[in-house]
Order: structure tokens, then C-alpha cells, then sequence
């Protein structure tokens, strides 16, 4: 891989699409749970008809999903708020980051920050679909945009990941959508 150096600037956008990816991921089993209970839901819906108490039960397993999906959505939609509020947050900030096939350095001048790890040291690597989303540690991440990328970058990039870090590199299998 070629030795790539680019600067950019994280929008909440980016921190959005990350902090959400995230939450995802932390949230998990719980997210399964409330599908297998939406199901329930209209399951119990369809069939008030044969049995008195269906109709009950599936309004109130509904209201339930309803309630604890805004309970995870506005926790992570509050996070986000929070951080974009603070006096230290990195949006906005230029990040000047040097990816070589061994090591990967982010440098965030304005706020001291210079990180160097080998590849292969890192904690795993999302492609998201319109970033990565690179793990240094198990709770430090930082957000590499594609538009800070060539294609060609962006392939080497992936070459790169699959080859030091294997099950630790999740790429994105589905083609990204073309905004009009």
C-alpha cells in the first residue's frame, strides 16, 4: 500500500452516522429483543379476532417498542447534542492522518492529539457508508470520511485492513446509494 497523508474536518454528519453505528452495535441483543416483540405485537393484532385478549396485548406490546425505541433513539439523539455542545469536541477540527501499511497516525492539532499504532494493533475497523470507523481502543475511535479518500485510496485502504486485521476489518458489502 502507497503511504497516503489527508486532511479533513469531521461534521456532525459524520459524528452522527458513527455515534449511531455504535449504538447499534451496543444495543444489539436488545434491538433483537424488540423486533421478536413487534412481532409479537402483530401477531397478537391479527389474531384478536380468534382470541379476546390479542387486541390488548398488541396494543400494549406496541406501545411498549414505541416507547423503548424513543428511550434509544433520544439517548443516543441527546449524546450527540451533549458532545456537539462542548467546549472540547473535535468537530469541526482538522484532522491531518498518514495511513502506511504498517501504521496509522491522527493528528488533531488543535486539540493535542497525536496517535500512532500499527495496523495491526488496532481494536477493529467499521466501513460504514460513508466512513470508516477506526478503533484504536476498545473505547477510542476515530472517523476516517471517504470523501477525504480517492478510490483508489479507499481499495488500498480496504486491502490493507482485510490483510492485518482479518475478522477485525467489517467492511461494508453493499454498494453505497448515489445521491442525485
Amino acid at each position: 500500500m502507497n503511504k497516503i497523508e489527508t486532511s479533513y474536518q469531521i461534521t456532525v454528519a459524520d459524528y452522527r452516522q458513527a455515534s449511531y453505528y455504535g449504538m447499534g452495535l451496543r444495543q444489539y441483543k436488545s434491538l433483537r429483543v424488540l423486533i421478536l416483540m413487534a412481532g409479537a405485537a402483530f401477531l397478537s393484532l391479527c389474531t384478536s379476532g380468534v382470541w379476546d385478549r390479542g387486541m390488548e396485548l398488541g396494543v400494549f406490546l406496541g406501545a411498549a417498542c414505541l416507547i423503548w425505541l424513543f428511550t434509544i433513539f433520544g439517548g443516543a439523539e441527546l449524546g450527540i447534542r451533549r458532545y456537539i455542545k462542548q467546549k472540547d469536541t473535535m468537530i469541526g477540527c482538522r484532522y491531518d492522518v498518514t495511513l502506511e501499511s504498517h501504521r496509522i497516525r491522527f493528528q488533531v492539532p488543535e486539540r493535542n492529539v497525536d496517535i500512532s499504532i500499527k495496523t495491526g494493533s488496532l481494536a477493529a475497523v467499521f466501513e460504514l457508508n460513508r466512513q470508516f470507523l477506526i478503533y484504536t481502543s476498545l473505547q477510542d475511535a476515530y472517523i476516517l470520511p471517504f470523501r477525504a479518500l480517492t478510490e483508489e485510496q479507499k481499495e488500498d485502504l480496504r486491502s490493507n485492513f482485510r490483510y492485518h486485521l482479518d475478522q477485525r476489518f467489517h467492511e461494508n458489502k453493499r454498494k453505497p446509494r448515489r445521491m442525485p
